[in-house]
């Protein structure tokens, strides 16, 4: 093995560290989601005045090493069902979260976003106008442990409404 001389290998040294706890520490976040998952919560459905609630099932996997996927079906009042998920990479250098949400009435939707702390701030770009546009915000958080939540936020008539809110327990 080379030895490192001086303040160049010092900070060589400590560049590498700290990319190797940047990997370290973005591997565990992505592999919060693995494995399988229940809960529900409420979802606000266009042809119902109120939100209903919901029960549902999940499934997590890391599909590359800066990249996860999730998939869930929820299901209210025996005759609702409805399967979503969402496919999220993340790019190494500038940290910037991107993918697609899929179960939307509106097809296929994007997201992307940034990562504060244990929560993904995902703006989700519909694929047709939902509420008069084509965007909403999507809030995934993961504090650790085995829960997460997904909100999805959308402005209706003029004001942020929450349009789901999602909780899940690892099963």
């Amino acid at each position: 093995m080379r030895k490192i001389h001086g303040l160049s290998g010092a900070l060589a040294a400590a560049a590498f560290l700290a990319t190797g706890l940047s990997a370290f520490a973005q591997t565990s976040y992505f592999d919060r989601f693995n494995g399988n998952w229940s809960g529900g919560g409420s979802v606000r459905l266009d042809t119902m005045p109120a939100p209903v609630n919901v029960s549902c099932d999940a499934a997590g996997a890391r599909t590359k090493a800066n990249a996860f996927s999730l998939n869930a079906r929820c299901r209210a009042m025996l005759v609702f069902s409805r399967e979503f998920g969402a496919d999220l990479s993340r790019d190494p250098k500038g940290g910037a979260y991107t993918g697609v949400y899929r179960g939307a009435k509106s097809g296929p939707a994007r997201l992307s976003g940034q990562r504060k702390d244990s929560t993904l701030d995902l703006q989700v770009t519909w694929g047709r106008e939902i509420y008069g546009d084509n965007k909403a915000r999507m809030l995934i958080r993961h504090e650790g442990g085995n829960t997460f939540s997904i909100q999805v936020i959308d402005q209706i008539d003029g004001k942020p409404v929450i349009v789901s809110d999602l909780s899940f327990e690892r099963s």
